[in-house]
């Protein structure tokens, strides 16, 4: 497992993500890449949200809902 990070990155030269953020999201649009979503919370539970990620017993994304 590789995780990456892109902040410094994007904070410092956003315009070259410009194109590889658009292919990813066309990629997801065609439903050639799939998200997971682990967990989904409501936004007033964002704590819980929290607690559930420092578990470590997430896996996927876990989703704030508004």
């Amino acid at each position: 497992v590789l995780g990456y990070s892109l902040g410094t990155h994007l904070k410092e030269r956003p315009e070259t993500l410009k194109s590889s953020v658009l292919q990813v999201l066309e990629y997801v649009q065609q439903k050639h890449l799939k998200l997971f979503i682990g967990e989904k919370f409501p936004l007033q539970e964002a704590i819980k949200a929290h607690q559930w990620m420092d578990s470590r017993k997430s896996t996927g994304k876990i989703l704030l809902v508004p």
